[in-house]
């Protein structure tokens, strides 16, 4: 993925459509790790921000997040700021939180 957003050509101008199945998981971790990958000066912050004001309610793959923070040598920085979102996510929709800690809507 990241290899693939290297060969892109990056602007205001130019778009990207990246989709998956449910589009809200695995679209979004590919789509912040495309624009964290796009601005290496900005913090991962940024990047996650910029997510959320295409896609507030994206809840990215947290494996594909932590396997680009370690190829983007972030140091668990992308990370820290998914698990911000997550959280608030969590406070905004109470069931996301049981189904992460229980794996079903109880």
């Amino acid at each position: 993925l990241l290899e693939f957003g290297r060969s892109l050509s990056c602007g205001p101008e130019h778009r990207l459509l990246i989709h998956c199945f449910a589009g809200f998981c695995r679209s979004a971790a590919a789509a912040v790790l495309l624009i964290a990958q796009s601005d290496r000066t900005s913090p991962p912050e940024n990047a996650v921000a910029r997510l959320l004001e295409i896609a507030p309610n994206a809840w990215p793959n947290a494996r594909m997040i932590q396997l680009g923070d370690d190829s983007l040598s972030y140091n668990g920085r992308l990370v820290s700021a998914m698990q911000v979102h997550y959280e608030a996510m969590c406070k905004r929709y109470p069931i996301f939180g049981r189904l992460m800690q229980h794996g079903s809507a109880l």
